[in-house]
């Protein structure tokens, strides 16, 4: 989320780049087709939905595969998932919405974040590298909030990395994990509590900072 890549949220309705990357029928095009870059995010955090597409997309040319069939022969069918999921397309036949579109029963996220929790591990056998789990998660604190200026980062000591947040435990002796999306959906990972507990909802139910009163839980359920 910090390269030059142009993303205007702002622009009036069907012109602006969020809704483009969560409406459009053709996610590859365009990903591929967006070439414009610019100077004013001098390598500072700027939430960026191009940046999961053009991933999608390399993952597609390096594995062979689709992304949920690569999800599902690495990841969802080693972790004993109970249900079923889904992730939804561009069009039928079509593209991951790799921005917003993994849907998955409650119980199999928490599967999900125990297998994170464990450093990759899942009933002893190893599902993800730790190190480069951990290399993936967690930033550098305390975090330089010059570059989450302006962003909706700015002054809560979260830092991003390769898809995920971390942040601080409550007692501070230890960093949380944070699998963050839309509405306040989120998978909050422990690992000084050892403890995952996951949010869902339509919309942030009023609570202006869910992060903390994640982060408040742990301590207190333990």
């Amino acid at each position: 989320m910090r390269s030059k890549i142009v993303y205007d949220e702002d622009k009036f309705l069907w012109f602006g780049d969020d809704s483009l990357t969560y409406w459009h029928d053709d996610l590859r095009k365009l990903a591929l087709e967006h070439t414009a870059v610019t100077d004013r995010y001098q390598g500072k955090f700027h939430y960026n939905n191009y940046h999961p597409l053009l991933l999608g997309i390399v993952l597609e040319r390096s594995t062979g595969v689709s992304v949920s069939k690569f999800f599902e022969r690495e990841i969802w069918s080693k972790i004993g998932a109970e249900e079923n999921a889904s992730w939804s397309l561009d069009h039928s036949d079509g593209f991951e919405k790799m921005e917003s579109g993994i849907n998955f029963r409650a119980k199999d996220f928490i599967k999900i974040g125990s297998m994170v929790l464990h450093g990759g591990n899942w009933n002893g056998e190893k599902i993800v590298n730790g190190e480069w789990l951990k290399d993936s998660m967690l930033c550098s604190f305390p975090v330089d909030e010059r570059d989450y200026h302006g962003s909706f980062l700015e002054g809560k000591n979260i830092g991003y990395k390769y898809m995920w947040y971390s942040t601080p435990s409550a007692n501070l002796s230890g960093y949380d994990v944070i699998a963050w999306g839309k509405s306040d959906q989120i998978l909050y990972i422990s690992p000084v509590y050892d403890t995952v507990i996951l949010r869902t909802g339509k919309s942030d139910g009023g609570v202006s900072d869910w992060v903390e009163v994640l982060k408040d839980l742990t301590a207190a359920i333990v």
